[in-house]
């Protein structure tokens, strides 16, 4: 009987080592196919980096060829590009600048390495004060408490009197999936106060609203072109609460900007100059040597409701200088990025000067000078 026993054991054994045998052999076979796809895709990125190396060289950038017949912006539309340095704060970008008295008030993103799960950096928003020169003052920079680690990409917007902040964030430590937020900027005291995340969350992932003040309301451009979505924040002692605008029944079917250089997205906040609106957007696309280029544009659109779009870029706004931001901090090798986040404006000597700021390939800020009259002969009239 005992004998019985032991066979029956060892035929059990057999089969479970069996089992173990091909659960090991399947894991392997995942292991191998796995590192195979790594080692693919690491060839793949140092082919790329040897074509960066190669082809790539600060102040002489090869353009690919969906920039390449594109003329740069001539000396009557861009007056000046001025490179923004910040002390102690390393490597601002996607900063947004307004006019305040005789001096900007400037807020940028800025990041800090950690080499932490789940984030290998942590993103904070800072605040600088600079004169007219576009040089920061005495006083130092300040990092605005949002009580995260994940705050990005400030707009920043002015109703009568009152500053307020939009921003992108994380809903939570344990999610990553980010919304909108908005709070009151008290840039005195350097706080940001009343911050509510607003509800209107349609997808996972919330970016790159487009704020605007039309009387005594804020609003936001959800989608730039077809369909366009207008949202609007119904009471300002409630942030958080968010309403849609009635669709447009005539949208704008087609805009003069080509497919090959992306979808347009939102950039800078949009602000009413001479009866209409103006505002930079971004697009991004990828050549054919994997490497990814963010573009901008600019556009108007009507100062009442349905707030239709009047004129678009027909190509991206290009210049002298564009992209030879020396990659640095969380900056990543062979992207390629121009961001308008915001702008200033100055009436000089009889003329709308734009002061926009850019983020520049994840790492830096310039603030380009625009002339506004120079700049609309450069869009189509839709």
């Amino acid at each position: 009987m005992k004998s019985q026993y032991l066979k029956t054991f060892l035929i059990l054994a057999l089969v479970l080592v069996s089992f173990e045998i091909v659960k090991i052999k399947r894991q392997f076979s995942s292991f191998k196919n796995s590192t195979t796809r790594k080692l693919k895709k690491y060839r793949i990125l140092e082919g790329n980096n040897r074509f960066l190396l190669n082809k790539i060289q600060f102040n002489k950038f090869d353009l690919p060829k969906e920039l390449k017949k594109i003329p740069f912006a001539n000396d009557d539309v861009i007056l000046n590009i001025k490179d923004i340095e910040i002390r102690n704060a390393y490597a601002p970008y996607n900063s947004s600048l307004i006019e305040l008295g005789n001096r900007y008030f400037f807020c940028f993103r800025y990041d800090v390495v950690t080499h932490m799960y789940p984030n290998k950096f942590n993103t904070f928003i800072g605040c600088a004060e600079l004169d007219k020169n576009f040089e920061q003052t005495e006083k130092e920079f300040f990092t605005l408490e949002t009580a995260t680690k994940t705050a990005e990409d400030p707009r920043i917007l002015k109703l009568g009197e009152e500053l307020f902040l939009i921003y992108n964030d994380l809903f939570s430590k344990k999610s990553q999936n980010r919304g909108m937020y908005i709070g009151k900027l008290d840039s005195e005291q350097g706080q940001l106060n009343s911050i509510q995340k607003m509800d209107a969350q349609p997808q996972t992932t919330e970016k790159n609203w487009v704020p605007f003040v039309h009387n005594s309301s804020i609003c936001f451009e959800y989608q730039l072109f077809a369909p366009r979505k207008i949202l609007k924040i119904d009471n300002l002692d409630q942030l958080n609460q968010i309403s849609s605008l009635p669709d447009v029944k005539d949208q704008l079917k087609e805009i003069p900007w080509k497919k090959k250089w992306g979808m347009p997205r939102g950039g800078t906040t949009a602000r009413l100059i001479d009866g209409e609106y103006l505002a930079f957007f971004h697009s991004s696309f990828t050549d054919r040597n994997n490497v990814i280029w963010y573009v901008m544009g600019a556009y108007t659109f009507e100062s009442t409701p349905p707030f239709q779009v009047t004129a678009v870029s027909t190509h991206p706004i290009l210049f002298n200088g564009i992209y030879n931001s020396q990659w640095k901090c969380t900056a990543q090798p062979g992207k390629c990025v121009i961001f308008p986040a915001g702008y200033a404006i100055e009436n000089r000597d009889g003329k709308t000067l734009l002061h926009l700021s850019c983020g520049e390939n994840d790492c830096a800020t310039k603030i380009i000078t625009i002339d506004k009259d120079a700049l609309h002969q450069t869009l189509k009239k839709l």
